[in-house]
């Protein structure tokens, strides 16, 4: 097989320990089950980079111990390190839209968001991941800034990662009737039995409206 660099960095993230798996230049997995799919095995890497040999590379946070902060253009970095007491990292890697990507080792397992912890600043975590570089997309390249040891996650941002979405108060009123016992009975032996699981990264949104609206899941379909 021809010398292939994105296979070579491939190999290289798993042999440091960190589980990956192959995304699209869109940022979609390529494995059946997404991030689930991902390991630090060389054997089903070198596979999928032989059948994708253009592939991205998708590092999956969680499974490695680790929460990533993705700065989107606009976020606040100095804001953000205040408001939750972030200490530095010396793994960050430059995003092709101009933003940035903080790894942090985190005790404990959180759920990934979207300006929770700061404006314009996503979690990726449990479940969760990112694309490594020489990872590219349409917008351009992911590049290291520092390869350094990632720090350790701070109490502050773990517990606000935690935190509860605030609800409306409205939230218990019903907008229409409730439905008949029987209908609701079918409907959890329909979720229990059937519902496929529907996981962020990996057509989760698409599953989750597919599984509001009780409709099989088309093959390919995408977020």
């Amino acid at each position: 097989m021809a010398n292939n660099p994105m296979l070579d960095a491939a190999l290289g993230y798993a042999q440091d320990g960190w589980p990956i798996f192959p995304c699209s230049r869109q940022k979609q997995p390529l494995t059946e089950h997404g991030c689930l799919d991902a390991t630090t095995n060389p054997a089903p890497v070198r596979e999928w980079w032989r059948k994708w040999p253009d592939a991205n590379i998708a590092f999956h946070a969680g499974e490695a111990g680790m929460l990533v902060l993705d700065f989107d253009p606009g976020s606040d970095l100095d804001a953000a390190f205040a408001e939750n007491e972030l200490q530095p990292t010396k793994l960050v890697q430059a995003t092709p839209r101009g933003g940035k990507h903080l790894f942090y080792r985190t005790p404990e397992m959180v759920g990934n968001s979207q300006s929770r912890v700061s404006p314009h600043v996503d979690v990726r975590c449990f479940h969760g991941y990112v694309l490594l570089a020489p990872s590219e997309t349409e917008n351009g390249k992911y590049e290291w800034i520092k390869r350094g040891q990632p720090g350790e996650a701070s109490r502050k941002l773990i517990e606000r990662s935690q935190s509860p979405t605030e609800k409306d108060a409205d939230r218990d009123t019903w907008i229409v009737q409730p439905d008949l016992p029987e209908n609701v009975a079918d409907a959890i032996e329909w979720l229990k039995h059937k519902a496929k699981l529907a996981v962020e990264g990996s057509q989760g949104d698409f599953i989750t409206y597919a599984t509001g609206a009780q409709f099989p899941v088309p093959v390919g379909a995408a977020d």
